[in-house]
């Protein structure tokens, strides 16, 4: 993969810069994928506030909400790769193994 710098809400990889509509706190590379961590979104409850990129810039999709009966917020507030592998965190202390190319919830684990 290229270069892959984040400055606010602007991603680029290698030559291509992308903006995204709120700031970025955290990217990571796995398997050609850049993962993005964006800042919540204050008005929602929903959580969607990772997605991934290709290394043209193109995005290749927005993460699986998180299944929650109640309308509380509780956005993803980690991303990391290990092992090979791309996981997210929410707020109430789930682990969310994702797919890096579809951005599915592949399992999960409580890590609180």
């Amino acid at each position: 993969m290229t270069d892959v710098t984040v400055s606010g809400s602007e991603l680029t990889i290698g030559t291509n810069h992308v903006e995204l509509p709120r700031t970025i706190e955290s990217a990571v590379e796995i398997d050609e994928i850049v993962a993005v961590l964006l800042e919540p979104a204050a008005d929602t409850t929903v959580a969607e506030n990772v997605r991934g990129f290709g290394a043209d810039g193109r995005l290749l999709w927005t993460i699986e909400s998180i299944p929650s009966p109640s309308r509380d917020s509780n956005p993803y507030v980690r991303i990391r790769a290990e092992n090979g592998k791309l996981w997210a965190s929410d707020w109430k202390g789930m682990d969310y193994l994702i797919d890096p190319e579809t951005g599915r919830h592949l399992d999960r684990t409580f890590r609180k």
